[in-house]
């Protein structure tokens, strides 16, 4: 049984297993939160979300999906969803879907990295190259970390020599 306040500290590990590419620990921290009696409904979407990228990293975008539109009807302010929607559309190649669902996560979290990092991925893969270059830029100047800035300066400097 899981106390209360350590809820979203499987959350917050289960984030931090989805950037360290271990879905499989991730799987396990978000399948704890779901199974507790004590997790509210922000926790469950969240959770609910953790579960759709750790299936992401399994490559199995369909499951992905249907975990990511289970945390959104859970809340509908759930950013993870929107990126793991993003991410699991991505992997279906279905790159215009995805820039709305990445879009969708900018706009609950205008001043998340990551978010117009994956944004610019969709849109350059669409070829849009310039409205990529744009959501580059904004993932460099929200960045505080400089791992998504080294990435996305990478990407831009590719689209403009492909201009």
């Amino acid at each position: 049984e899981i106390e209360p306040e350590h809820i979203w500290s499987h959350i917050k590990l289960g984030y931090a297993l989805i950037q360290a590419q271990k879905p499989d620990e991730a799987l396990t921290e978000c399948e704890t939160v779901l199974k507790s009696p004590k997790a509210k409904k922000d926790t469950k979407a969240a959770a609910h979300a953790i579960c759709g990228l750790a299936e992401i990293g399994f490559n199995h975008p369909e499951i992905a999906i249907e975990k990511c539109q289970t945390a959104l009807s859970v809340s509908e302010k759930e950013d993870w969803a929107y990126w793991c929607l993003g991410d699991a559309l991505i992997q279906l190649n279905k790159a215009s879907e995805a820039v709305v669902q990445y879009e969708a996560a900018v706009n609950l979290k205008p001043e998340e990295a990551l978010y117009y990092y994956k944004w610019g991925q969709a849109l350059a893969q669409l070829e849009q190259n310039e409205a990529a270059i744009m959501q580059y830029q904004k993932a460099i100047e929200f960045d505080t970390s400089h791992e998504i800035r080294k990435q996305a300066q990478l990407l831009m400097e590719a689209l403009n020599t492909t201009d």
